[in-house]
């Protein structure tokens, strides 16, 4: 079984759509990847900007996680970029910001680290087929 932030419920609340961009809201709830019995629940908001022209991509999300039934609640930014060039190869270049109390930064940080990885997992296998 794959720990990796068992998703238990992934809603769409809102979106807008065009031609360069796609910006919408999201409530899940899950799972952690290394204390699978604790279930976090999360509101996120994210913005996709595509740049044809330059084959320039970037996700902006900002995330509000919570835990003990949204008692105590963190909050994370994200800056995803995508650029491919004519070589037909791809780079790709993330910047993560998050809150995390002082006692818990190990478990924050392999949280991360495992969450980062297994998304670019997941990317690469898209890119490959």
């Amino acid at each position: 079984m794959d720990t990796y932030l068992s998703r238990i419920s992934f809603e769409i609340v809102s979106e807008i759509k065009n031609v360069n961009s796609w910006k919408y809201s999201v409530k899940y709830e899950e799972r952690l990847s290394h204390w699978p019995y604790v279930r976090n629940y999360a509101t996120a908001n994210i913005v996709t900007d595509f740049n044809y022209s330059d084959d320039i991509h970037f996700i902006n999300s900002t995330h509000r996680t919570c835990f003990l039934k949204n008692t105590f609640c963190l909050e994370s930014k994200g800056t995803f970029l995508i650029h491919s060039n004519l070589l037909n190869s791809v780079v790709c270049k993330e910047h993560v910001i998050y809150q995390c109390p002082i006692f818990m930064s190990l478990l924050c940080l392999r949280e991360v680290v495992y969450q980062r990885n297994h998304i670019l997992g997941n990317l690469k296998k898209h890119f490959d087929n």
